[in-house]
């Protein structure tokens, strides 16, 4: 609901810090290393103006135990989960997250994703971009890219839905690109739907 296009450094300032996180792909960029982890819990709540335990939010992400050590005395894994907690705080409006679980094993990427997923349960919106079928399994919505462009949306019933863009390209599912080896599609209207075929189909498969 904010026109940032028009806004101000200022106000673009206010919006990151206040309405919108971001957690990185490479977790050591967005922590300075002379802080401790609650130190950095304690001044991320300062700029976002809440008031927060550091170690109850260390906790949502089993890093209680670490918060008196600094970013090079944490693993890369223990890095990106700082990085998440921090992003969490204050509750953010959007939280954008690079492969947040890249990094962590099994007990650890569900620490993080339940932490996500309790964001988004809270009112915000979570756009992840991942690889990791483990968040996929946790998305209300799957989009997928092929090539760089969007190929196909999965709703969390299970139903996926090819992408048709603005002058009519459509992308279809991985799976049945098989189906048209050259590369070419006979579209032909099919009562109330469309019927796609290869072009050289025998008269038996149409």
């Amino acid at each position: 609901g904010v026109p940032v296009s028009t806004a101000s450094s200022k106000q673009l300032t206010q919006l990151r810090r206040r309405a919108v996180a971001h957690v990185a792909q490479r977790a050591s960029s967005a922590l300075l290393p002379t802080l401790t982890a609650a130190e950095h819990v304690q001044q991320v709540g300062r700029w976002r103006r809440v008031q927060v335990d550091a170690a109850t939010a260390l906790d949502t992400v089993g890093l209680a135990h670490r918060g008196d050590h600094r970013p090079g005395e944490l693993s890369g894994g223990e890095q990106q989960r700082l990085t998440v907690v921090l992003a969490l705080l204050g509750k953010p409006r959007l939280v954008v997250a690079d492969e947040p679980t890249a990094e962590l094993d099994s007990e650890n990427a569900e620490h993080v994703l339940q932490a996500l997923h309790a964001a988004a349960a809270a009112g915000a919106a979570v756009v992840v971009s991942s690889h990791d079928p483990r968040v996929i399994h946790h998305a209300d919505r799957v989009l997928r890219l092929r090539h760089g462009v969007l190929a196909s949306e999965t709703a969390r019933q299970g139903t996926a839905t090819a992408v048709l863009d603005s002058i009519g390209r459509i992308q279809l599912p991985a799976e049945v690109l098989g189906l048209f080896p050259g590369g070419r599609v006979l579209v032909e209207r099919d009562g109330d739907g469309l019927r796609l075929r290869p072009p050289d189909a025998p008269e038996a498969d149409r």
